[in-house]
């Protein structure tokens, strides 16, 4: 089995107190597919779990599965097998529930270009 080329995507995002919203991550270069392997989540200390964060396909939520990501102090780090086509966008959807304060969190896609 050919391995594809190793390709990881970076963002982070601030979500302004009681915000919610969508962000494109990435969008697929022309030609070329991407296999989404592995999501990585870094919420930093002081968090609360009140900054929720998944990832789409269009309409479409892809990880998790169900339900949303959040965390206070921790790393979250889940497996994919998506595969995102050449100019599709992987967007995150963020809603920050602390009306009071923003929140962030750091997001790192790894996989591969399989064509």
């Amino acid at each position: 089995m050919k391995m594809g080329k190793a390709f990881s995507v970076a963002k982070k995002i601030v979500a302004d107190a009681g915000s919610e919203g969508d962000v494109t991550i990435y969008v697929v270069e022309p030609a070329r597919v991407f296999k989404l392997d592995e999501v990585q989540i870094n919420f930093p200390p002081g968090q609360g779990f009140n900054l929720e964060i998944s990832i789409f396909r269009g309409l479409s939520q892809v990880v998790p599965g169900k339900g949303v990501y959040c965390g206070d102090g921790c790393i979250i780090r889940d497996k994919s097998d998506e595969e995102f086509q050449s100019g599709e966008r992987i967007m995150v959807h963020y809603k920050n529930n602390d009306t009071s304060s923003a929140q962030a969190c750091f997001i790192l896609l790894t996989g591969e270009f399989i064509s």
